[in-house]
């Protein structure tokens, strides 16, 4: 139980996903009232996405005037 307070977790038959164990924080945020579109979009305050985009190289070829 102490797991699925990291994420759900699916239980296996056979190999394919039959159940999923959520904690009730998670379920209830499931099934509550209608969500906005920004309340579906936004992340949880504690998430840290890391990203660093390449160094992007550009020579531009302008003709002179």
């Amino acid at each position: 139980m102490k797991s699925s307070l990291e994420g759900p977790l699916f239980v296996t038959e056979g190999g394919q996903p039959t159940h999923v164990l959520l904690s009730l924080a998670d379920f209830q945020r499931l099934v509550s009232g209608p969500r906005t579109i920004v309340d579906m979009l936004s992340m949880p305050a504690d998430d840290d996405i890391e990203f660093e985009p390449p160094v992007m190289n550009l020579v531009l070829d302008v003709p002179e005037l």
